[in-house]
């Protein structure tokens, strides 16, 4: 049997090289892989991108409210105190109106309305403002007076029907007073008989 050449150092060589390109060559394919499979898909950058954005974007901060103006409490007035009436004045001296003469033209009790009715008037004298007070007395102590504006007159100051209510029969006696700045005046007495 006939014996193989042994081999010359220059294949051998070229033997020790070839298995090195091999793997060189293997790993240069798998680092293009990964190269290619570590890239971002489409798609998902931009969402990735947004979350960030939004992540990182400051929040917006809150507008300030506006502070409530103050308001003053509303004044509470002081209680004034109410003006006290002045009091009438009173005669402290003698009275020194003119007297006048009051004369009653009519009496008598009227049974429709329950009165006792007299008329009067002023004689010789004609002024507004003053008044008229029909003041009777009857039974028991009883007493009413009824009172009502004057009127001037031709020639004389009319009280006009004065009247005034009852419910005692009996004997009534009735007079007229006439009152006003300047003049003062009574009638005389007249009976008047309530059935």
């Amino acid at each position: 049997m006939k014996t193989p050449p042994s081999p010359t150092p220059a294949r051998r060589a070229a033997r020790a090289v070839l298995p090195l390109l091999s793997v060189g060559a293997l790993l240069a394919g798998c680092a293009a892989g990964t190269a290619q499979t570590v890239g971002p898909t489409s798609g998902g950058s931009g969402s990735s991108a947004s979350t960030a954005a939004s992540e990182s974007a400051p929040a917006d901060s809150p507008t300030p409210s506006a502070s409530p103006t103050p308001t003053r409490p509303a004044s509470t007035p002081s209680a004034s105190a109410s003006p006290t009436p002045s009091p009438t004045p009173t005669r402290t001296g003698p009275d020194t109106r003119q007297q006048v003469q009051v004369i009653t033209t009519y009496s008598g009790w009227q049974k429709s309305n329950g009165t006792i009715v007299v008329g009067a008037y002023v004689a010789n004298l004609v002024e507004n403002g003053g008044q008229c007070t029909v003041m009777v007395d009857g039974p028991s102590g009883a007493h009413f007076t009824s009172t009502r504006n004057a009127v001037a007159d031709a020639k004389t100051t009319a009280c006009g029907e004065l009247a005034v209510a009852v419910q005692t029969s009996g004997t009534w006696k009735a007079s007229v007073q006439y009152s006003s700045t300047n003049s003062r005046g009574t009638s005389s007495v007249v009976e008047v008989v309530v059935p």
